[in-house]
C-alpha cells in the first residue's frame, strides 16, 4: 500500500493505492484531526481525496488512509500561518508502507465500517424480497 502526497498552493491531493477494489476508505489529516471523509476506492484500489489547508493552518502534518487492508500515512509541511507572507505549501511527496489498523476508534474508521455494514444489509434484505416475490410468483401461476 502506498500514498502519494500532491500540492497545489495550499491544496493537496491525497492519492492511496493498494486497496481492494470498493473498499471503503477514511482519511483524516493529523495534528488538529480533520476528517477528509470516506471514499470507495475505484476498480485499481486507488482512492483520491482533495483537501484545501485553511490560512491558519502551518507544520508538518500527517494524513491517514484507513481501509480493511490496512492504514497508509504520509507527511507534509505548510510553512507559516496567516501572517508568514507566503501561502505556498511544501509537501513531502512520496510513498510510505501500510501498517495494519490499530483498532483505535476514529470517527472515520467507524463512519467506513457503518456505511459497508448498511450496504450489506441493504444487498442482504434487496435479495431476500426478491426470492420470495419469486416464489410468490410461481405459486400463483401453478
Amino acid at each position: 500500500m502506498t500514498l502519494d502526497v500532491a500540492s497545489t498552493s495550499r491544496t493537496f491531493t491525497f492519492t492511496g493505492s493498494g486497496f481492494a477494489a470498493g473498499e471503503m476508505v477514511s482519511a483524516v489529516v493529523h495534528s488538529d484531526p480533520v476528517d477528509l471523509g470516506v471514499k470507495a476506492a475505484d476498480a485499481n484500489g486507488v482512492v483520491v481525496f482533495t483537501w484545501t489547508a485553511p490560512a491558519d493552518f502551518s507544520g508538518s502534518h500527517q494524513v491517514v488512509m484507513t481501509g480493511l487492508s490496512g492504514q497508509v500515512s504520509g507527511w507534509f509541511d505548510l510553512p507559516g500561518g496567516p501572517t508568514a507572507g507566503t501561502t505556498s505549501a511544501a509537501p513531502t511527496t512520496g510513498t510510505t508502507s501500510a501498517t495494519a489498523p490499530t483498532g483505535g476508534d476514529t470517527a472515520g474508521s467507524l463512519r467506513g465500517w457503518l456505511l459497508m455494514s448498511a450496504g450489506l444489509l441493504g444487498v442482504g434484505l434487496l435479495i431476500g424480497w426478491r426470492t420470495r416475490r419469486s416464489a410468490k410468483a410461481g405459486q400463483h401461476s401453478r
